[in-house]
C-alpha cells in the first residue's frame, strides 16, 4: 500500500528545501545555468531572511567585495564573449552554460586595484539595475518576457559609462575584447 505524503514531504523533496540553510548575515551571489548570457546578482541576505533558492541557479556565500566582483565580471560582455566558443547550442540559441563561466573567472585578489574596480562598478550597476527597473513599465511588469526584458536592462546598462568601463575592464581580465551584441536592442 502506497504511504500517504504531506505537501511539504512533496515540495521538499530530497530535502533540498530543509538543506537550505542560510546565515542571517552575509552577502549570496546567485547565477543562471542557462542561456547566452549568464545572469549575475547579490543579495545581502539580512533584506530577505526567508529566502528559497531555485534548483537551476548556482549559488555561493561570498564577503561582500567578492561577491560584487562575481556579479561584474559574470554579467560582462566579456564574459559573453569568453565563453561565446563553448557554448552549446540548440535549436532557439545557446544554452546551458552552467559551471563554465565561473572556470573561466580570474580568482578574486582583493589587493589588485583592477579587480576591486570591477566589484565597486558591478555594485554600482547593480544599485542603477534597480532604479531602472523600478522606472520602467516594461521591465518592471513580471508578466512581459524575461528574456526580453533581460535583453533591454542589459542594453541600457551596457549605454552607461560603468557599463563601458566594467566590459573594458573584464575584457582585459579574461583576454577578450569588449562584445557588441546585435541582438540586444534597447527597444526590445
Amino acid at each position: 500500500m502506497k504511504q500517504k505524503t504531506s505537501l511539504q514531504e512533496r515540495i521538499d523533496v530530497r530535502n533540498k528545501l530543509s538543506n537550505q540553510v542560510l546565515p542571517e548575515q552575509g552577502f549570496l551571489f546567485l547565477g543562471g545555468a542557462g542561456g547566452k548570457h549568464i545572469c549575475a546578482a547579490c543579495i545581502n541576505l539580512a533584506e530577505y531572511p526567508d529566502l528559497v533558492i531555485d534548483q537551476t541557479l548556482y549559488w555561493r556565500l561570498l564577503p561582500e567585495d567578492e561577491a560584487y566582483f562575481w556579479v561584474g565580471m559574470l554579467n560582462s560582455r566579456a564574459m559573453t564573449e569568453a565563453v561565446a566558443p563553448f557554448n552549446p547550442k540548440g535549436a532557439f540559441g545557446e544554452r546551458h552554460l552552467h559551471t563554465l563561466p565561473y572556470r573561466m573567472m580570474p580568482a578574486f585578489d582583493e589587493k589588485d586595484d583592477e579587480y576591486q574596480r570591477i566589484g565597486v562598478l558591478g555594485r554600482l550597476l547593480t544599485t542603477r539595475a534597480k532604479q531602472v527597473i523600478e522606472a520602467d513599465e516594461y521591465l518592471s511588469d513580471p508578466m512581459r518576457s524575461l528574456p526580453h526584458r533581460r535583453s533591454r536592462l542589459r542594453a541600457t546598462l551596457s549605454q552607461t559609462d560603468e557599463g563601458k568601463e566594467l566590459d573594458e575592464l573584464c575584457a582585459v581580465s579574461l583576454g577578450t575584447s569588449v562584445m557588441e551584441d546585435p541582438e540586444e536592442d534597447i527597444n526590445a
